[in-house]
Formats: C-alpha cells, sequence, structure tokens
C-alpha cells in the first residue's frame, strides 16, 4: 500500500485549511493510500500524558463544560477522515512523536526519519517563516532532504507567496511543483522558478446537490470565517442595520473568531474603524454613530454564534437563502477578479446562493487575463467599495428578486461548475498522473528579483542556512 502524508511547520488560524486538508486525506484513502498528517512543532518536547488527557476530554465531552462559543478553542469535532479531533483555529489534536514532532527536540529528525522513512508521498503547506518561534531552528532544510523515492508537492494557499513564502525558491530540487488553490496563488508564483498547476480548493461532491428551495430556507444570511483582516467582516456587519429596513424580521447567522472579533467586540480595545461613522457609512442612521458597529449589527437582528465546526456549517448551508464571502484586497486583486474561498464551495455543494466581492477596479497592477470563476459563477457580485447601504441593497435586491425557479437554476449551475473543477478524487488523480511524468498541465515561472533576494535575506542572514542547499540525500 502507497502511503502519502500531508505535513505542515505549524501555524495558528487554520481557517479552511483543515478542512481542505481533511478531503485531500480522504481522496487518497478511498484511492486505497495509508493517508495520515504530521505537524512539526516549534516546542521543544510534547507529553503523551497531555494528549491522552485531552482526547479522553474531548471524548466524554469535559473539554466543552463552559466552553464559550467565541473561544478559539471552539468549533471542536472529531473529523471522519482523518480520525483526529480538530477545529478550523487550532487545527488537529495529534498523537505526539509520530504525528506531532517537537523541532527543537534532540530526537527530532530521528522522529521525522522515522516517520516517512516508507513514504511515496508528502504534501507540504507550511514551512518555517522570519518569526520569534522558529528562530535558531538552522536544519530546517533537512525536513526536505528527503531520497527521490519521496516525492513532494507544496500546496499553495496564500495569494502573497512570493512574498511571505519566497525561500521555497531554496528548495527547488525536492519540490516537484506547487500545487495553487487559488488564481491569486498561482499567478503570484509566476515570481517563483519552481513548477506549478491552475487547481481549486479540493472538495468531495456528492452525485446530486443538496435541494432545498429558497423559500423554505429559513435563514436569510449566512457568513463564517475566521475574523482576519482580509475577510473583511465588518463590511457585513455595517451593512446588517440597512439590510434591516429592506428585509423586515430578517434571520441572519454570522460566525467564525479571531483578533478582529476581539477588536470589534472589547469593551477598553475597539479599534477605532469598528467604531460607527459617516465616514465609512454615509447612510449610517442616526443615533448610531459613536457606537460599536457589532452592538449595531446586534440591535438590528445579527445573530451571532462564535466558531463554528464543520458539521454546524454544514447544517447553516443547507438551511441559509444567501452564504457571504466579503473577502477582498489590494493584492490579490493584481491577479483576480474575485476569490474563491472553500465555504463558497461547500454552499455551492449545499445549493446555497453565493455573495462575493467585484475586485475590478481595485489594483492597477492588474497581471491576469481571465478570471475563470468570476466569469462563469453565478453570485451576488458586491464592488470592493460599496458603501454599507449599497451592499445591503444590492444583498436585499437578490433576495426580493430571485425567485424559487431562477435560485434553482443558478445554484445547480453552480454546483455542476465545482463539480466539474473542484472534486476531490478528480483532482488526485490529475496530481497523481503529473507526478507520473505529464507535464503537460505545468506552468513555470521565474524567480524575481525580489524573491531572490528575501530567499537570500531569511536564509542565510535569519536561519543562517548558507545556499545553494547542500543535499545529502
Amino acid at each position: 500500500m502507497k502511503k502519502v502524508r500531508f505535513v505542515h511547520f505549524e501555524i495558528a488560524k487554520y481557517g479552511g485549511i483543515v478542512e481542505e486538508i481533511e478531503q485531500r486525506l480522504q481522496a487518497f484513502k478511498d484511492l486505497g493510500w495509508d493517508a495520515d498528517i504530521i505537524r512539526l512543532t516549534y516546542k521543544k518536547s510534547e507529553s503523551e500524558k497531555y494528549y491522552n488527557e485531552k482526547v479522553k476530554e474531548l471524548e466524554s465531552g469535559e473539554y466543552f463544560k463552559d466552553l464559550k462559543s467565541d473561544s478559539q478553542r471552539a468549533g471542536m469535532e472529531k473529523a471522519v477522515s482523518s480520525g483526529y479531533w480538530k477545529n478550523p483555529y487550532y487545527g488537529w489534536v495529534l498523537p505526539p512523536y509520530k504525528n506531532l514532532i517537537p523541532v527543537f527536540h534532540d530526537n527530532a529528525l530521528k522522529y521525522w526519519n522515522e516517520a516517512v522513512k516508507d513514504v511515496d508521498l508528502i504534501f507540504w503547506s507550511f514551512m518555517p517563516t522570519k518569526t520569534s518561534s522558529a528562530e535558531g531552528f538552522e536544519d530546517w532544510w533537512k525536513y526536505f532532504d528527503l531520497p527521490e523515492k519521496t516525492q513532494q508537492v507544496f500546496i499553495v494557499h496564500d495569494g502573497y507567496f512570493d512574498q511571505r513564502s519566497a525561500w521555497v525558491t531554496a528548495l527547488k530540487d525536492k519540490i516537484t511543483f506547487l500545487e495553487c488553490v487559488h488564481l491569486a496563488g498561482f499567478n503570484s508564483c509566476d515570481n517563483i522558478g519552481i513548477p506549478r498547476r491552475n487547481s481549486v480548493i479540493p472538495r468531495r461532491f456528492p452525485n446530486l446537490m443538496f435541494e432545498r428551495l429558497k423559500s423554505d430556507r429559513e435563514i436569510d444570511v449566512f457568513s463564517a470565517h475566521i475574523f482576519k483582516s482580509m475577510k473583511k467582516m465588518d463590511d457585513i456587519i455595517r451593512a446588517i442595520p440597512h439590510f434591516s429596513k429592506r428585509v423586515k424580521n430578517h434571520k441572519t447567522i454570522i460566525g467564525g473568531a479571531d483578533i478582529e472579533y476581539n477588536y470589534m467586540t472589547s469593551e477598553t480595545k475597539t479599534k477605532p474603524c469598528y467604531i460607527a461613522d459617516t465616514k465609512r457609512d454615509p447612510d449610517l442612521f442616526s443615533g448610531l454613530e459613536g457606537k460599536r458597529i457589532w452592538d449595531n449589527a446586534l440591535q438590528y437582528g445579527m445573530d451571532y454564534r462564535g466558531l463554528l465546526a464543520e458539521k454546524a456549517m454544514i447544517e447553516f448551508y443547507q438551511n441559509s437563502k444567501f452564504y457571504i464571502d466579503a473577502s477582498w484586497s489590494k493584492h490579490y486583486a493584481q491577479y483576480e477578479s474575485t476569490h474563491i474561498n472553500s465555504t463558497t464551495i461547500d454552499a455551492a455543494i449545499n445549493g446555497c446562493y453565493p455573495v462575493l466581492r467585484d475586485y475590478r477596479g481595485l489594483s492597477k497592477n492588474v497581471s491576469y487575463k481571465q478570471d475563470f470563476f468570476f466569469d462563469n459563477i453565478k453570485a451576488v457580485f458586491i464592488p470592493w467599495d460599496a458603501t454599507p447601504k449599497q451592499f445591503s441593497d444590492m444583498l436585499a435586491d437578490a433576495y426580493h428578486n430571485i425567485d424559487d425557479e431562477q435560485y434553482y437554476f443558478d445554484t445547480q449551475h453552480n454546483f455542476e461548475m465545482f463539480y466539474k473543477k473542484a472534486d476531490s478524487l478528480q483532482i488526485t488523480l490529475e496530481i497523481l498522473k503529473t507526478l507520473d511524468g505529464d507535464y503537460d498541465e505545468l506552468y513555470l515561472g521565474e524567480d524575481s528579483d525580489n524573491v531572490i533576494l528575501q530567499t537570500y535575506d531569511v536564509m542565510e542572514n535569519f536561519f543562517k542556512i548558507k545556499l545553494p542547499i547542500q543535499w545529502q540525500k
């Protein structure tokens, strides 16, 4: 039986990457592979006792007692595919030394080489960056120094990959190709001299879309993300009071947590940008100025549910009329007209109508020719610079004007489009075909001057790793 391992150096705020890896892992299992997850943590040691106690708490339900819904520990559930407990913030709860390797432990490389000694394929998601937690980690490159029989693919989740991970180019002798899961990541990698594939976030698709008429969906609007700045959850929250004027007694569910949520809701440390004013909301209702936008949204009908597990997310997709991804980024706008997150694909699987952002005009440095999903998806597109009232009006217009027939036609179209592009089993078969030597789908960029400079700075100045790397295997 062939073996594949999904490996990453430790990060926080995993978001949709957790479910992406679960979906990829399941596809390999469906093909008869031995598939598992390994995290390389910056801790010096790990306790098997602590792991066993944590699993016991989770299995018994003790973990969930008095747990606040907005805690970063919330949303924990046992994964069907990997079998590990997971949540969208911290990732997986993994057994130490086999699946969770402390890289500063004296025997770290021994544990690593034992874990991958007979592995055929590794999918990497992250590598060490210029952070305090990774300082002094001078031998991290050795984790990539594996025999040729172990093929290695690096998954690109980030549209800033050529800036935040430029030094991947130092590993080009060991990385077969980059698997880019969205257009921003793919186009940004034109600045990196490693072959890459233009892919999409994989999902397991049922044969048929989950069908429920728009009129039978009790929730009007749903949106849930890790509250990072790019997600622009504040754009949704500012729009809710205006939406309430157009859609009476609306039911709007918001989920998620993280630092921007904390800044929105803090009694003492609310960011000024999260205080309602007429600069950001020219149509602000009388009496709301100077209050937190979070409190205003609650006053006008927002229902906050905290950090959600995947099972709860699916239930909300299936019972919501519209799912909003309000993300926009000037950097991403160089490379795509809209951004497709995993949540949009999940919404499509469950027959929920997507609300996305239109990036056009946001960046003057546009370096792409077409955006397949922007051109083909049936969605409500909100301009990136829409005011809160404009945002709410476009959403309300869709709410009132899209009837059950149009709703079904559009959501079925989206399902079929993603079925062809995002099915995890098909994507996995395409990857294996490429690894077998069919390079027709690969594109090759060239290291930009900035990538070369960053690589030298991070590898030689920060990590003290002399370039080019002298591989031993």
